[in-house]
């Protein structure tokens, strides 16, 4: 169901480039939510998991039209609670870290105050962790737990706060934006030197000799040059709507207004709010980690597209971080209680919501030996990847022993059969339509010219047969 949820929205995406097919009714149907997996461990550890109740406990859904503040009274919560035990003749104490989900898509905060962490049954201290995360990602156990340090990271070519970075300004001071709406601004790429990566905000592309933005008088150009400093000023030029070729230059002039060297430690900081929750270690981490991903293969480019580049507030994984002591062949249980995020399809009637629970990481450990399912709702369960659950007073429930191969994903609807919206069936219907129409009208004349083309020639050679007999 979820994929064909998603190729008839896709369809109705698409319908929008179509305007022969447009619908009055087009609108955003889809939130992505926020993916959750269970406790991890940051190193090697002998703990075995003899038991896992998984316990979702979904009463109601996210209302994704109420502002931020609304969602903080969302109840959904998954429980994970673990019966650890530890088969050596030593104490152990481990570091585990517990992923709860990256934002969701209708949501700028992620309520964690009522949740929280239990060994037998008393709370422990956690530590509320962040990582770069951004949306639309798929976790990735190795890539999103090495995102986790405790001091700032060196990271591929990033490798001390301490680097160098210089950041320019320049000023469009006059460019004819009435006889060029479009026009560009660009540089040589050429004037970078070897050791250096650069990025300009707000840039709207880049070639391999080239970086390029969207220009307009009075505009500030800001260029940041990380590692070394430019082998020479570079020289900007201007050019005609969508041009950045030599002999698309156009008239004005830019002016250069200010030149600061800074480190990656200020800059990576600059958009840093001691509020937030986020320590600045994790925030320069999770900035440095968007900059790496950013670098372009054999350039010095940084493809970083946003003016706000250094603000990663949306767009980071949340974590608890605790420590967990068991004695030498002892077992205790530990009780981890995190929001749950669906994400939420309106292009059903009712709407359909969809929770993914992320089983997978679980292999870190040691062995893992039974696992329990609980999911306490009043809902229907619409569909699920695992077959097997029943039906109980409270919800639906299944077992399982040793780690079950994929990852946990379910739709609860409050409606047993929800029904796809008509509209979206029409907007299908018409896409496709409008899809054949173009091809038809693409196809009709290369067919017309072939068959033209096959009449003169048989008419030639029935001509060149005649005049031979």
């Amino acid at each position: 169901m979820k994929l064909k949820r998603t190729l008839a929205l896709f369809g109705a995406m698409l319908m929008l480039a179509v305007p022969s097919a447009a619908s009055a009714n087009s609108a955003q149907r889809y939130w992505q939510g926020g993916d959750t997996t269970g406790a991890l461990l940051t190193e090697d550890c002998p703990l075995v998991v003899d038991r896992e109740v998984l316990t979702f406990d979904i009463r109601e859904f996210p209302n994704i039209h109420a502002s931020s503040e609304g969602l903080d009274t969302y109840s959904g919560s998954v429980a994970a609670e673990y019966t650890f035990l530890n088969p050596t003749d030593q104490t152990v104490t481990a570091k585990l870290v517990f992923p709860f989900g990256s934002l969701p898509g209708y949501a700028d905060t992620t309520a964690t105050e009522c949740y929280g962490v239990t060994v037998d049954g008393e709370e422990v201290e956690v530590t509320f962790r962040h990582t770069l995360f951004e949306p639309y990602d798929d976790f990735e156990l190795e890539r999103d737990l090495n995102r986790l340090g405790d001091e700032f990271m060196a990271q591929g070519f990033f490798t001390s706060p301490d680097m160098p970075v210089w950041r320019y300004e320049w000023v469009i001071d006059s460019v004819d934006t009435e006889a060029y709406p479009a026009a560009r601004a660009a540089l040589d790429i050429a004037s970078v030197g070897g050791d250096a990566r650069i990025f300009i905000v707000g840039q709207t592309g880049f070639r391999h000799d080239r970086i390029f933005v969207g220009a307009d008088e009075g505009q500030t150009l800001t260029v940041y040059v990380f590692g070394s400093d430019f082998a020479e000023l570079p020289e900007w030029k201007l050019y005609q709507d969508g041009g950045v070729e030599d002999g698309e230059e156009i008239d004005g002039s830019i002016s250069q207004t200010t030149v600061e060297i800074t480190t990656l430690r200020d800059v990576a900081l600059s958009a840093y709010d001691a509020g937030s929750g986020v320590s600045e270690t994790d925030w320069y981490n999770a900035v440095v980690a968007s900059l790496v991903e950013a670098e372009i293969a054999d350039t010095c480019v940084l493809d970083v597209h946003s003016a706000v580049a250094f603000d990663v507030s949306g767009r980071l994984m949340n974590w608890y971080e605790y420590d967990l002591t068991v004695g030498a062949g002892e077992t205790v249980i530990n009780t981890v209680t995190a929001p749950i995020y669906p994400s939420v399809d309106e292009g059903y009637d009712p709407a359909v919501y969809t929770y993914e629970y992320l089983l997978s990481p679980a292999s870190c450990w040691a062995e893992f030996r039974h696992l329990t399912v609980n999911i306490n709702t009043p809902f229907y369960m619409t569909e699920c990847v695992f077959d097997g659950f029943t039906s109980t007073e409270t919800g639906y429930t299944m077992s399982f022993y040793g780690l079950p191969s994929g990852e946990l994903e379910f739709d609860l609807c409050a409606d047993e059969d929800p029904r796809l919206d008509r509209s979206i069936i029409a907007n299908n219907i018409l896409f496709y339509l409008s899809i054949i129409g173009v091809v038809l009208l693409i196809a009709a004349p290369i067919v017309i010219t072939i068959v033209i083309v096959l009449a003169v020639i048989r008419k030639k050679n029935k001509k060149q047969h005649t005049d031979e007999q």
